[in-house]
């Protein structure tokens, strides 16, 4: 399975850090989340094996 990626964009063209993590961890249900900064957007990578988590509900 390959892994989800979500785009998330950056307010004001200010980089999302570590509190933009931890709230997407938060609210995502597990732990499996990882910044991929680009220019004017913020990667985030999901493990694929988040997915299987009771919590996870991927987007078809």
């Amino acid at each position: 399975m390959v892994g989800k990626k979500v785009a998330l964009s950056a307010a004001a063209g200010q980089s999302a850090g570590a509190g933009t993590l931890a709230k997407l961890n938060e609210v995502l249900g597990f732990g499996k989340t990882e910044l991929l900064p680009t220019d004017k957007q913020v990667g985030v990578a999901l493990a694929p094996e988040a997915w299987g988590h009771r919590h996870a509900h991927p987007v078809r």
